[in-house]
């Protein structure tokens, strides 16, 4: 692609076009390159022995010096899960948003990663990227899953107004499952529990460590004065008792699969409490929600 003589654009998508995950896609233009985000893919049904599937980086370690480094768009796995492992010998920097920046951290820190070159992140310079877009934009991709099936798409406020209704509701325990990246729907729960007075259990990794990166951006409300420790939520009244928990996609080791089969050290669930999958199953996890429903 080419515009009033300026150098060609080259478009290398190396995953994530017409699939769920993956995403990276490259852009070269004369002697610079640089790539939008860098996902992993959750292995399907049929990819026995799989754990996750990662982009092939062989096309970016190729460009040399030309690359410039990783642009990232937001902090979901599928965005940011294989940073990892491209800066593992790519020497080059990341530029993210602060919330993606704060998840990038922490998955270079458990990597290892966060003191090597090229490890760490970039801050994100909105206001140029402004700047540069008001010069002319040549190309613009827009990517949305789903984007190709008719009707409109659901808005959180009406979301947050139902899970509002059945906290506030409630008789006993809730149990909210949602992606522990999915910071708008977190901010429903938290914002309805602590409306309806309740108390609030977070259980899973994921959620711990979402909900304090996006307490720090100011995106869900402060908890401090009703966020219960993992030990002290089975004594509270089941009526009082709201938790928010990792597994929405059958995950075995994850919060919701332990409260299932009666396992998770913090909340074993008793009839009468109320388990809302508050999410959509991504495909090839029907078998595993099948087994935890």
């Amino acid at each position: 692609m080419t515009a009033n003589g300026s150098a060609p654009l080259r478009v290398v998508p190396l995953g994530g076009l017409g699939e769920i995950g993956l995403n990276c896609l490259v852009l070269e233009c004369g002697r610079a390159a640089i790539a939008i985000d860098c996902g992993l893919m959750f292995p399907e049904m049929h990819m026995l022995g799989i754990d996750l599937v990662i982009p092939d980086f062989d096309y970016v370690r190729q460009l040399g010096e030309r690359f410039l480094g990783f642009v990232i768009t937001h902090g979901h796995e599928d965005h940011i899960g294989a940073l990892p492992y491209a800066l593992r010998d790519l020497n080059v920097p990341v530029y993210a948003p602060p919330m993606a920046a704060g998840l990038v951290r922490e998955k270079l820190r458990e990597h290892k990663l966060d003191d090597e070159p090229g490890g760490g992140d970039e801050p994100f310079d909105e206001a140029r990227l402004r700047e540069v877009g008001q010069g002319g934009v040549r190309l613009l991709l827009s990517d949305s899953t789903n984007a190709d099936v008719p009707g409109v798409s659901g808005s959180e406020r009406t979301v947050a107004a139902a899970l509002r209704a059945r906290i506030a509701g409630a008789k006993n325990r809730v149990v909210v499952a949602i992606f522990s990246s999915n910071t708008a729907r977190m901010r429903s729960v938290v914002e309805a529990t602590r409306d309806a007075g309740k108390k609030l259990l977070l259980l899973g990794r994921g959620v711990h460590t979402h909900a304090r990166l996006a307490a720090d951006a100011a995106i869900v409300p402060d908890t401090a004065s009703f966020l219960l420790p993992a030990d002290g939520a089975q004594a509270v009244p089941r009526g009082q008792l709201v938790a928010i928990a990792t597994g929405t996609q059958g995950e075995p080791a994850a919060a919701l699969a332990r409260l299932a089969e009666g396992t998770h050290p913090a909340l074993r669930l008793e009839p009468g409490d109320e388990v809302l999958l508050s999410s959509r199953v991504i495909p090839g996890s029907e078998l595993r929600v099948a087994a935890i429903v």
